[in-house]
């Protein structure tokens, strides 16, 4: 947790140009923010001492403000700005307004009262905004890197151990994307790609967390009122435009699975290569889209032990493909909606033990109606009928 040699904490540069002026390069305005190294250390009670203090204070403000009187409006001409006389000169590659931010790197560390709890930190994120002139809007952005680790307490040696619930495993940039909207042809394009990511499924990690977030009544507010402020936008964006298309790839991301923190029985997932996207097109003199969901190369192994763990797959080397046909508008009757769904290879491999495995982890981390003594049952059962 070094600091950069850069001794800025945060940059911020606005250019603002005329289009009169002789230096004008098609760009109004730009101004970028560049953020160096930042981390947060969160005391679960210091935040909620913090969040009634600034409840008590938005609430008194908000009485005040109530008992004033407002004063009589006042009317004031309207300013009207002279004509320009470049604007018949302004071609379509104008930029009314660019936006740059960079982000070194970004923590937060959650304590409980003298014990950390989790590290949550993201590096070398961007991203670049572009308001063009009567064409639309452009996004491209990246991040290189997340990562979520939790802190246990070893019960034998009483040291700290750190394991990461979220990882990158490629020295690629993590997540890159772009969003682009075409006034002109009413187009939306979205482009997501995802290099491999581990995930580790934990269950008391996710009820501890819980726990610790439950009392933040607050933030959830603010953040389901942020993410329905953002959705209700992209909605709006996306909705004033005919066509919609995205591409969105996943590059094998793994998760794991296992009965518990402490446990060397585990499922391990490899999901292969997930692939969403959609194509616009005319069928019968018909607009409508196609959309397409793939998975190359999906394998589940089971793995027992530890110094010399026994791996056994379960599903090998399996793909899928599935297509939905829809009409771009649909009619008052009931529209015409065709799905198709491929399975070329598939290999299930599973045995007593793998099953028995299966649900004993599924009831362990998921559930408590279903049990795995009644899912050895059912197996043993099954194996009795068949011939």
């Amino acid at each position: 947790e070094e600091p950069s040699s850069d001794a800025n904490l945060i940059h911020i540069n606005f250019i603002g140009i005329s289009p009169r002026c002789p230096q004008y390069k098609k760009i109004d305005n730009s101004v970028s923010f560049m953020f160096n190294y930042l981390h947060f250390m969160c005391n679960r009670e210091t935040i909620i001492a913090m969040i009634g203090f600034a409840n008590e204070v938005i609430n008194k403000m908000k009485s005040e403000s109530a008992c004033e009187t407002p004063d009589a409006p006042t009317t004031e001409a309207p300013v009207v700005s002279p004509p320009d006389s470049t604007n018949q000169d302004i071609t379509c590659e104008r930029i009314r307004l660019k936006v740059q931010v960079q982000l070194k790197y970004l923590g937060v560390t959650l304590n409980k009262g003298d014990r950390k709890l989790a590290l949550w930190y993201l590096q070398d994120f961007s991203f670049l905004l572009q308001v063009k002139h009567k064409i639309g809007v452009n996004l491209n952005g990246e991040l290189g890197n997340m990562q979520l680790m939790y802190f246990f307490d070893d019960i034998n040696t009483n040291e700290e151990v750190r394991v990461s619930i979220l990882e990158n495993t490629e020295d690629s940039q993590l997540v890159t994307f772009a969003f682009e909207t075409n006034d002109a042809l009413y187009e939306a394009h979205f482009n997501l790609e995802l290099s491999s990511y581990r995930i580790l499924y934990l269950q008391e990690v996710m009820t501890e967390l819980t726990i610790y977030f439950k009392e933040f009544e607050t933030i959830d507010l603010i953040v389901s009122s942020t993410t329905n402020s953002t959705f209700s936008v992209a909605k709006q964006a996306v909705a004033k435009h005919l066509k919609f298309l995205y591409n969105v790839k996943v590059r094998n991301p793994i998760l794991i699975l296992p009965k518990n923190a402490t446990s060397s029985e585990q499922l391990c997932a490899d999901l292969g290569l997930i692939s969403i996207s959609n194509t616009f097109h005319q069928v019968d003199g018909v607009d409508v889209y196609t959309h397409k969901a793939s998975v190359l190369a999906l394998n589940l192994k089971s793995i027992i032990g530890e110094k010399e763990p026994f791996k056994t797959f379960m599903i090998e080397n399996t793909q899928l493909t599935m297509t939905f046909q829809v009409p771009l508008v649909i009619p008052s009757s009931l529209p015409s909606i065709k799905v198709g769904v491929e399975i070329p290879s598939i290999g299930i491999v599973l045995n007593e033990q793998q099953f028995y495995l299966f649900f004993n982890i599924m009831e362990e981390n998921f559930c408590d109606r279903f049990s795995s003594e009644r899912a050895y049952q059912m197996n043993k059962e099954v194996n009795q009928r068949t011939p």
